[in-house]
Order: C-alpha cells, then sequence, then structure tokens
C-alpha cells in the first residue's frame, strides 16, 4: 500500500525482491516527501528504479537499494546543506542515505525536500 492509502502496481513491482526493511522505508521516504510537498505528484520510474516527485518539475526522488534508501534531489548541488547530509560527487544530484528511518526524522532533510519543490531547475545552455 502506497503512503496516500492507494495500492501502485508499479510500486509494488519496484519493492518486490526487496526485504522489508527497504520496502518500508522506501513508504515512508515516499510519505515525508508527500508531507513536505502536498502538491507532489509521485510516479513510479521503472527504468530508473526509483519513485520520482514533480511539482511541477522532477525535483526529488527515492531509490530503493540492496541495503540503503536514497532520497534524493534532482539538483541536489545547488542545495544548501549546513549540515552537511547530502552526499553524492556528480555533477548535478545529491541524495541522503536512509539506512533506519532516523534520517526521516531530521528537519534538515524535510528543509531540503521543501527548498528542492521550490527550485527553478537552471536553463540549459544551447
Amino acid at each position: 500500500m502506497s503512503p496516500r492509502g492507494v495500492e501502485d502496481p508499479e510500486l509494488e513491482v519496484l519493492l518486490r525482491h526487496q526485504p522489508q526493511r527497504i520496502r518500508t522505508l522506501t513508504y515512508q521516504a515516499c510519505a515525508l516527501i508527500q508531507r513536505c510537498v502536498p502538491s507532489s505528484v509521485q510516479r513510479v520510474r521503472l527504468g530508473w528504479k526509483l519513485v520520482g516527485f514533480s511539482a511541477p518539475h522532477y525535483f526529488a526522488f527515492v531509490a530503493p537499494q540492496e541495503d540503503v534508501v536514497k532520497v534524493g534531489f534532482e539538483w541536489g548541488v545547488l542545495l544548501p546543506d549546513p549540515v552537511g547530509i547530502l552526499t553524492g560527487t556528480g555533477t548535478q544530484v545529491r541524495y541522503v542515505p536512509v539506512v533506519d528511518g532516523t534520517e526521516l526524522r531530521n528537519p534538515a532533510l524535510a528543509h531540503l525536500i521543501e527548498l528542492a519543490a521550490q527550485q527553478r531547475p537552471p536553463r540549459r545552455k544551447r
């Protein structure tokens, strides 16, 4: 059952081989994003193996993996992170690794989610 209480067959497909701990953390992470940004639209992206969120532009994702769930931000490199919870070395994406759920109760993560939803993606050079 999805965080909004609606069956999502694609989410079940995404999580079908994951351990129960990762399934639970994924649902909790999705619920946190939806609480922080109630207007967000959740979409399972099976090819990317994640749940993406738009409001209206794509701003965040929840990526379940074997031993961690990543709560990521499309333009995380541009987000202020004074407490240093963001991880990643790419030129664009940053994420917060969630291993036991305590990370989901960190007010800094909720603040990053809100900021990411308000971001305007940079314009691409032509």
